[in-house]
């Protein structure tokens, strides 16, 4: 489109001049073809021109092309320290990758990058939070866990709803209520959740074999 090519155009001038925001929104440009050809190499030379500049939306993309060798080499270690880069400056997708990365080795790190996402209200984070807290079986915990399910949930996270269902089901970190858990799988199941959709309608088939046994009651 002629719109997109001149927004480009704009934003190559300001980056010729050193403009991070320009030169991030020319990354973008280049990576996703949007008014210009798309090249994964000129997208990461934007990006890397933008991340040297402090720009942590671009570092945290420079890294994801540099994780991934997309027009550049391959590097796990510079990968990681441009994330972390990012993650230091409060870039929330970042600190939430970085918590991926050191959950395997590190539950107390993880649970501290993900608790500065889930801070600044990233879904993601504020599940796998919940996850991680919730791994310690203690009932303050349990209850901790649900509290951040139900924020990820509020936000329309599939997965963050089909977990307040079975939180709510078994009165796991929450008041048990059937009526709440088939809420939550309902909201799930319109995701296309499988396993919500499977819990609805067990909830679903459970209602209506109980209205047979009230009306045979009452006969």
């Amino acid at each position: 489109m002629q719109s997109d090519a001149e927004a480009a155009r704009w934003y190559k001038d300001a980056a010729n001049q050193g403009d991070a925001q320009a030169l991030f929104n020319l990354g973008i440009c280049w990576n996703t073809g949007c008014g210009v050809a798309r090249s994964d190499v000129e997208a990461a030379r934007c990006f890397r021109q933008a991340a040297e500049r402090g720009h942590a939306a671009a570092q945290c993309n420079l890294a994801g092309a540099i994780l991934e060798g997309r027009g550049v080499p391959q590097s796990d270690a510079e990968a990681a320290a441009w994330l972390k880069r990012a993650a230091k400056q409060g870039y929330a997708k970042a600190q939430f990758a970085m918590g991926s990365i050191v959950e395997h080795e590190n539950d107390e790190e993880a649970a501290q990058w993900y608790t500065k996402a889930a801070n600044q209200g990233h879904a993601e984070a504020q599940v796998s939070l919940g996850e991680l807290i919730g791994s310690g079986g203690l009932e303050q915990s349990a209850k901790e866990a649900a509290r951040w399910y139900k924020m990820a949930a509020e936000q329309g996270h599939v997965k963050a709803q089909y977990l307040m269902g079975v939180s709510a089901e078994c009165g796991h970190g929450v008041v048990q209520s059937d009526e709440d858990a088939a809420r939550w799988y309902r909201r799930a199941a319109d995701q296309g959740c499988a396993a919500a959709q499977f819990a609805a309608a067990q909830f679903s088939l459970g209602a209506i074999l109980s209205e047979g046994r009230d009306e045979v009651q009452s006969e």
